[in-house]
């Protein structure tokens, strides 16, 4: 049964056993180059798949849902929900994702943890469009969901909108020195043409 392909010729590789029946399993690989060269191996040890496909296995991210994901103060909180076989362990890690590259936020959180929840302040994020993705990955292999709302970071300076508003309201009104000396003009006036009369007469 295949498993994985096209993985890296070096490191440590997380790979699903979805589909894969009950039973012990022996782990062969073929790695090959590109000059045609092939090579096989097993590994020294076997998996027992204790289910058919880790059925029991549920990874799901809840928020952000596309529904106010980010408050007041620019936080927006990422929650999951994880379901696990009995004794078995996962971890969780998150990233974002801007249409080009690939943020990583945080690894080792607790997949089934009470109440999962990591806060991103994305007030540190530059303008634009992020979605969320979430991998768990447990002795199985790994689980890869992404949230169904993308988070949508206004560009800086974005309060100024209100700002602006207020000092539309005062646009017209005179500056408190022009209006003194308008005044102080007009008082002039009236009492030079009370001792001299009216200029022209």
């Amino acid at each position: 049964i295949v498993v994985a392909r096209g993985l890296p010729a070096a490191g440590v590789h997380h790979v699903s056993l979805v589909g894969v029946p009950r039973g012990v399993w022996h782990v062969f690989a073929v790695a090959s180059d590109p000059r045609g060269g092939i090579a096989y191996g097993y590994a020294p040890g076997t998996i027992e798949v204790p289910n058919d496909g880790v059925a029991d296995v549920a990874f799901e991210l809840i928020e952000p849902d596309g529904v106010a994901d980010i408050d007041a103060d620019g936080i927006s909180l990422i929650t999951w929900r994880a379901a696990l076989p009995e004794a078995q362990t996962a971890t969780v890690a998150l990233f974002l994702d801007d249409g080009s590259n690939e943020i990583p936020l945080a690894g080792g959180l607790a997949a089934t943890a009470e109440s999962p929840t990591f806060a991103l302040d994305t007030s540190n994020l530059a303008p634009g469009q992020y979605t969320v993705r979430g991998v768990m990955t447990h002795q199985g292999g790994q689980v890869t969901r992404t949230a169904d709302g993308v988070l949508v970071v206004a560009a800086e300076g974005c309060g100024c909108v209100a700002a602006g508003q207020g000092v539309s309201r005062q646009r017209g009104a005179l500056p408190g020195a022009v209006l003194i000396a308008m005044l102080s003009l007009f008082v002039a006036t009236r009492r030079r043409d009370r001792i001299h009369g009216p200029s022209g007469s």
